[in-house]
């Protein structure tokens, strides 16, 4: 088949170049670019397009509940589109989390520019108070004008129509009014419910007088408190009461409205009713979440321009704070919870109202019900005869038989017989170890730390029947002894302690659980400390503390290998000063001895060539060789004198060489006598 519509472009149809080229910042029509002033525009541009969607939603449920008969099948459209419109109001409130990624600075760099255009100006959310039904009484002023005498002139027409045209409080107000089953036959739940009430009161006012543990002051307090809840009462029991309250602004729901309101909450479980108290949770719903906006926005005001006046001339959050208090439109159906009273004292409903507030399918049914329900119940006390006939007692268990209110037998593993409706099986035990968990708990160690300590505990049921009476619970008795104990060890102990004795801590625990558990039949096997929590600022000191011994530890065996690489050092150096010393001396011993050889073998040479000088002197002709000798050593030294030095010392008889060679002689001459002589006296 051949589509009938011609073909689309997306951009098109959603008019994408329009919309997206409607972002123009003044920052850059003023040459002043601000970055953030793009996220502002788009933003409030959302905050439009959600505005004129809650606009649609609202005006179809206006349409369905204008109507003087409305179609129960449209309360549950109307329950749909107002949960819609609170799903939009989620993500109005969510939206200010986006725009307060921009700081107070960088909204600065644009806010000039706005003046005076404000969120004040949007005709489109004055138009949904309007439509919501907010009394035009109740509105906050700004600068004390009307509120449409923000925007256009076009604008300001539209609002003071809306104004004009049923709002959704007075469309809601007229259809609970026609609500029915408040009075019907011989049922009249107004008088049923004012007698459920007398006797809630006076209840309240006997526990207030009947209570010990008030003081004279505080009964007093709370019986004033009393009689406001009663005169609230009563002026809801009164119809004059509640319309003079009308007159004076403090309601706005008709009597009839309010009882048929009252009504819907208190019966909200009939299958008829339930639709109706949707509709009218989701219409405070709606105030609660617009409530929640104008508040978060107030703040969010608050953050950005702090006690600066508005771009719109108005005092800033102070105005949003005035308007989420006083903006509310539902406020009689918030006030119904002041009077709704316990399920357990509801008048009961006639069954003429449960049928035709039930499903008549349901009722229809009823009597064949009846009659398969007599058969069930007879299947079923067969059934139940059955079970508490046979018992059958899993591996690793036992069960406690009472006879008629009294112990009679312990029922171990495998299969039994009962007296059905005589024997009872009162209690069960697992004889397997049972692993419990010990909540943790804030215990104060001895130099006065919180600590917060949790545990496992090991246990196991050795004697069924004192475990079934000897105690309540072991179980709990058993967590709370190991409580106890806890706190008790861990007073104590340092701190410090705790983390290194935990063994200890846990034989004591199980020492303690053990003894007091011995009457109710238990074995405690172990008790293990999970977990040992100090205090944040604790933990930093203690890890500050580790820091400074670690870095004390690394200080310590630094200067430790300093010391000893300098004692290792100085032996070094000692012994080298040792060995040094030893091989000069040494050096010194054998260049002294081999001195000493050296001279006296010079010593031996010497005296040997004098010998022989002697004895060649003393032959024939050796006084002239002498003679010789001398006189050419002399002018030989004589030649050297002015070689080395320009001074010279010459003896006075230089020219009588003669002369100083016969005194030469005269001395190897009597020299050589005197050797002679020792020679020959040897």
């Amino acid at each position: 088949m051949k589509k009938p519509f011609p073909p689309i472009y997306y951009s098109d149809y959603l008019h994408l170049e329009k919309l997206l080229t409607s972002q123009s910042p003044k920052s850059d029509e003023y040459e002043h670019h601000a970055h953030d002033e793009m996220l502002f525009i788009i933003v409030h541009q959302a905050y439009e397009l959600w505005f004129k969607q809650i606009i649609h939603e609202l005006s179809s449920v206006l349409e369905l509940f204008q109507k003087d008969n409305v179609d129960e099948k449209n309360i549950g459209i109307a329950v749909s589109r107002l949960r819609r419109v609170t799903m939009i109001q989620k993500l109005l409130v969510e939206q200010l989390n986006v725009i307060e990624t921009m700081t107070p600075l960088d909204f600065l760099e644009f806010r000039d520019f706005l003046i005076p255009a404000s969120g004040f100006q949007s005709f489109q959310f004055r138009l949904i108070e309007n439509m919501m039904g907010l009394n035009i009484e109740s509105r906050v002023k700004l600068d004390d004008k009307n509120y449409y005498l923000l925007v256009s002139d076009e604008h300001q027409k539209m609002l003071i129509d809306s104004q004009n045209t049923i709002s959704l409080f007075d469309a809601v107000d007229k259809w609970l009014s026609r609500i029915p089953f408040l009075k019907t036959g011989d049922f009249d739940f107004w008088s049923h419910y004012k007698s459920a009430v007398g006797t809630m009161i006076e209840n309240e006012r006997q526990i207030i007088l009947n209570n010990p543990s008030l003081t004279e002051e505080k009964r007093e307090k709370q019986l004033k408190m009393f009689e406001g809840t009663k005169e609230k009462f009563e002026a809801l029991l009164d119809e004059n009461k509640h319309n003079e309250l009308v007159k004076q602004g403090h309601r706005r729901l008709s009597y009839k409205s309010t009882l048929a309101a009252l009504f819907i909450n208190l019966y909200r479980d009939e299958p008829i009713l339930h639709l109706p108290f949707r509709f009218l949770t989701y219409l405070v719903d709606i105030d609660e979440l617009f409530t929640t906006w104008r508040y978060k926005h107030a703040l969010m005001v608050h953050r950005m321009i702090g006690a600066k006046v508005g771009t719109g001339g108005s005092s800033g959050h102070h105005y949003l704070m005035q308007t989420a208090e006083k903006h509310k439109v539902f406020k009689d159906l918030f006030d119904l919870s002041t009077y709704l009273i316990p399920r357990s004292e509801l008048p009961g409903l006639p069954e003429e109202i449960k049928l035709k507030l039930g499903f008549n399918y349901t009722f229809k049914k009823q009597e064949n019900k009846m009659e398969i329900g007599a058969i069930v119940i007879l299947v079923i006390f067969i059934v139940i005869t059955f079970l508490k006939t046979a018992r059958v007692v899993p591996q690793k268990s036992a069960f406690i038989v009472e006879r008629l209110g009294k112990y009679n037998e312990t029922l171990e593993a495998g299969f039994h017989i009962l007296i059905p409706f005589v024997d009872r099986v009162a209690y069960k035990h697992s004889l397997k170890e049972i692993v419990m968990d010990v909540p943790p708990q804030s215990c104060i160690t001895k130099d006065n730390i919180a600590v917060e300590v949790d545990g496992v505990l090991y246990l196991q049921v050795m004697d069924p029947i004192k475990a079934s009476y000897g105690v309540n619970d072991y179980s709990f008795a058993s967590v709370q002894l190991a409580q106890t104990t806890m706190r008790s060890e861990i007073g104590k102990m340092q701190l410090d302690k705790t983390f290194e004795e935990r063994e200890t801590i846990n034989a004591a625990i199980v020492n303690a659980i053990d003894k007091a558990s011995e009457p109710w039949g238990l074995k405690v096997i172990r008790y293990e400390i999970k977990n040992i929590n100090p205090p944040a600022s604790i933990k930093d000191a203690m890890e500050k503390q580790m820091r400074a011994e670690r870095e004390k530890r690394a200080l310590i065996a630094e200067s430790e290998g300093d010391r000893q690489a300098r004692v290792n050092r100085a032996e070094g150096e000692k012994q080298e000063a040792i060995e040094r010393s030893e091989g000069e001396k040494m050096k010194r011993i054998n260049e002294a001895e081999g001195k000493s050889q050296e001279i006296e073998k010079v010593a031996m040479a010497t005296a040997k060539g004098i010998r022989e000088i002697a004895g060649a002197i003393n032959e024939k002709g050796g006084s002239e060789a002498v003679n010789l000798r001398i006189a050419e050593q002399y002018l030989l030294e004589f030649g050297k004198l002015a070689q080395k030095n320009n001074t010279m010392i010459i003896p006075g008889n230089l020219s009588d060489v003669s002369g100083m060679v016969a005194t030469i002689s005269k001395v190897f001459s009597s020299m050589n006598k005197k050797e002679t002589e020792v020679i020959i006296n040897k």
